[in-house]
């Protein structure tokens, strides 16, 4: 079928959930880029009973009649009931093009991250660098492939290292951060085994252990090192922020829909891609004390003069700012700001302004430079390990200078200051942001739990949603056997509210909606309750926090609880518009 633009699904559990939102920012991105119109089908983790079987029935509506692909989040789906019950479903799909992230499911291409390696590269640093030799373990759930990967990794790297394994340092978890907690108590309280490290499967369980060791005296990292998985954004604000794993989520989602490109034009493609995860050292497995000593050994030419300062400083700049960048890498920062930073500490210290630095102080520049971060989603918290190993590179220089020395000290304690001062108001914003798109839901929410009736809430739905910048809303409902009807629908770009119509579940929307011809970002949350499946709400996404989409959705569902729905045949089955008549569907 030939379509305005190529149509591409996203299957998933829960958007508002970091890894997901963040594969499917990666996919939605690159979908504006190539100009293909993108559909976020949540429906909920594959499950046999309760609630999110509800949310399954949602599954049934997906078909080639809307969908050139689908890439699907796998890891998530297969919480509850496993790969092979996730391979199984997809079978039912064909001959929907599908392409897997997150897990290797047989018979599908697939986009995986090798979880392993990072986890050899984190045990590779706390017992190298860090010395440690008893490292505890925090799986997650049995049934999820990619905690027992980490697991595997975990076991083969002791053995092939020569560390004793004691089962008594592995503990079950969840990934959330109470199990975390949980964790730690079990191997204090009740095992009563030491440890000098831990790994956990997640950073919310990582989280949670960490703040159990804090409250009961234990300081991370000098007493017990702590590494997580998944580098969300909080495990860069903790207390101690935590070293993590990092999986590249967004280039998941970039890389996913190249692939289904590629593979619904018919063009070669690999089958199966591997991206490798990263090792972020943060301050939860360094040894802060370690950090800031200054080495006792100096070199035999000890600067004497802000001159031969300069000439130490030029002699070893190369290798200086490498180092900084190390601690920085990924960020998407100008290639010179290291140099930059550094000539603006230096020329400081020694008194020497001239040039572009001439009016840029270092506190100026590391300003300017902050911001940059911050403007790339990037981690302030690593700002912080640049000051410290930009502290240990050059106070070694100015043992015989003890002005520039105590004038290099103040300098490093204002950039601490002025780097959490804007951590802290970065972090303010974000909650601030979050804050007032959950006040702006619930007051507008409030206005649709009010509803009384079809009427009033079709009517509401076009006043309320576009103050929260949604353009386009259609709520539908099941209707046995296998038939939807819409209920209410608007878009704003059309002009248009739709009247009721029934029509085939696996078309999601009538024809005559389909037939838009603008590249459009869709969320389709399902709408149920405990007992039942009522149907579904498909939004055209305005805000890019999902969180907008899940509340919203919650509204809905308690709304129509509330109104008594009919189920006979609409009076007049709507044709299509005059002026879409035969255009292709989207």
């Amino acid at each position: 079928m030939s379509r305005p633009h190529l149509q591409v699904g996203f299957l998933a559990d829960n958007l508002a959930e970091e890894y997901q939102r963040r594969v499917f920012q990666g996919l939605n991105q690159e979908a504006l880029r190539l100009d293909i119109s993108i559909t976020a089908i949540v429906g909920g983790t594959l499950a046999q009973a309760g609630s999110p079987a509800q949310r399954n029935q949602l599954y049934d509506c997906i078909s080639q009649t809307h969908l050139d692909a689908l890439v699907v989040c796998t890891g998530p789906l297969s919480r509850q009931l496993g790969l092979a019950h996730l391979a199984e479903f997809l079978g039912t799909l064909a001959p929907i093009p599908i392409y897997c992230v997150g897990a290797l499911i047989h018979g599908f291409p697939s986009l995986t991250v090798d979880s392993q390696a990072g986890v050899r590269a984190a045990l590779e640093h706390l017992t190298e660098q860090g010395k440690r030799r008893r490292v505890a373990f925090l799986r997650g759930p049995e049934t999820n492939p990619q905690s027992e990967e980490l697991y595997a990794a975990y076991e083969s790297f002791l053995f092939e290292n020569g560390l004793a394994f004691n089962p008594e340092l592995v503990t079950h978890g969840n990934f959330e951060a109470p199990s975390g907690a949980d964790a730690v108590r079990a191997l204090i309280d009740e095992r009563h085994v030491g440890f000098d490290a831990l790994v956990a499967a997640s950073d919310l369980m990582a989280l949670g252990a960490m703040n159990e060791l804090v409250e009961r005296g234990i300081p991370v990292p000098d007493r017990v090192s702590v590494v997580g998985f998944g580098d969300i954004e909080s495990s860069r604000f903790a207390t101690a922020p935590l070293t993590t794993i990092r999986e590249p989520l967004e280039e998941l989602g970039k890389r996913a829909l190249a692939k289904v490109v590629r593979q619904n034009y018919s063009q070669p493609f690999e089958q199966s891609v591997v991206l490798p995860a990263v090792l972020v050292q943060r301050r939860s497995s360094r040894d802060s004390a370690q950090a800031l000593r200054v080495p006792d050994a100096l070199s035999a030419g000890r600067p004497r003069n802000t001159t031969e300062l300069l000439a130490v400083y030029h002699s070893s700049r190369s290798s200086l700012c490498e180092d900084l960048r190390v601690e920085l890498a990924g960020e998407g920062l100008d290639s010179d700001w290291s140099t930059q930073l550094c000539n603006a500490f230096i020329s400081d210290v020694c008194g020497r302004r001239s040039g572009l630095l001439k009016r840029a102080t270092f506190v100026d520049y590391l300003e300017h430079w902050l911001l940059q971060v911050t403007a790339n989603n990037g981690e302030l918290s690593s700002c912080q390990e640049v000051i410290v190993v930009l502290r240990q590179r050059v106070l070694p220089w100015l043992h015989e200078l003890p002005l520039q020395r105590d004038l290099a000290e103040q300098l490093w304690h204002q950039a601490r200051m002025v780097i959490a001062g804007i951590a802290e108001r970065f972090q303010v914003q974000q909650r601030l942001e979050l804050a007032y798109w959950r006040r702006s839901v619930q007051d507008l929410g409030s206005e649709l739990m009010r509803c009384d009736t079809l009427e009033q809430l079709g009517a509401a739905i076009p006043e309320v949603l576009p103050q929260l910048g949604i353009p386009a809303c259609y709520i539908c409902t099941f209707e046995p056997p296998d038939q939807s009807r819409l209920r209410i629908g608007y878009d704003l770009y059309e002009a248009a509210e739709y009247p009721v119509a029934v029509f085939p579940a696996n078309e999601l929307l009538p024809s005559y909606i389909r037939n838009a011809k603008r590249r459009t970002s869709l969320v389709v949350e399902a709408l149920y309750t405990s007992e039942k499946s009522l149907g579904y709400v498909m939004f055209e996404m305005g805000p890019t926090e999902p969180e907008v989409y899940a509340l919203l959705r919650d509204y809905i569902t308690g709304a129509l609880r509330g109104i008594e729905l009919d189920y006979e045949a609409p009076d007049d089955v709507p044709e299509p518009p005059p002026a879409i008549v035969g255009e292709p569907g989207f």
